[in-house]
């Protein structure tokens, strides 16, 4: 019997759980919520949108038959956050792209591409900015966008995007959010263990020919978890906002 805890040690491509780290990090997100809602203040908000493009790529491009390199998701969502007054209090932005510039020997907590894009947005015109990824699935950075690190050449190419799409935006104090939350039951998680994915070559068939076999035989080698292992259960929620009739989506 390996208990579950085990598992994700051993497992490739998982994550290994350090207490340590989810504690300080859980701590560090509910200070700043908290901090947030004690300096609630007035504030008029607008949407808009526009398209980024020559930062991202998409990774699976020459392994994958159904995607080239362009096959990305360009939208860029702003949300412009300012005082009655017109001075700026937050500026978040909505884009499909992992925050993979320093690489898998980077072992340190790091913002990336989008945090330095953050740094400039904060810098130009003021308040502070927030990333929220998008379906970011297999797009990168392209190895352009990740040159001069930390000073990434892809940050200012979005921070200008960014702020571009910000000025476009009328500000309005009308708003209506709507919040829906669900628990979500998808049952045991399969792990996918597929005679595929441990190197058989199955389009041409084994010495064994396992392949065709299991086809007919209908091989199950998934492994059934269940929640000691994996959330099974987990919890959906849904942020509505509507500006000016215009309705935007976040879960």
């Amino acid at each position: 019997c390996v208990c579950p805890c085990r598992l994700w040690e051993l497992a490739p491509a998982t994550d290994l759980l350090v207490d340590s780290i989810r504690t300080q990090m859980a701590s560090s997100i509910a200070g700043a919520m908290i901090e947030a809602y004690d300096s609630l203040e007035p504030a008029v908000l607008g949407l808009g949108f526009g398209e980024l493009i020559g930062v991202t790529r998409n990774r699976r491009a020459n392994i994958s038959p159904y995607v080239n390199v362009n096959s990305i998701d360009p939208h860029l969502g702003v949300v412009r956050v300012d005082r009655p007054d017109g001075s700026p209090i937050a500026t978040i932005w909505n884009f499909a792209t992992h925050g993979t510039c320093y690489g898998p020997d980077n072992m340190k907590f790091s913002s990336d591409i989008m945090g330095y894009a953050c740094e400039l947005i904060e810098t130009a015109i003021g308040g502070y900015a927030m990333f929220i990824n998008a379906d970011a699935g297999d797009i990168d950075p392209t190895s352009q966008a990740c040159a001069q690190k930390p000073q990434f050449n892809g940050s200012s190419i979005i921070a200008e995007k960014v702020i571009q799409t910000r000025e476009s935006i009328d500000t309005t104090g009308d708003v209506e959010f709507k919040v829906f939350s669900k628990v979500v039951d998808f049952g045991k998680t399969n792990l996918n263990l597929t005679v595929e994915r441990l190197g058989t070559d199955c389009d041409h068939g084994g010495p064994l020919e396992i392949c065709p076999l299991c086809k007919i035989l209908n091989c199950d080698l998934n492994l059934h978890l269940g929640g000691d292992w994996i959330e099974n259960t987990p919890r959906f929620t849904a942020i509505r906002w509507t500006i000016k009739g215009r309705n935007s989506l976040m879960v």
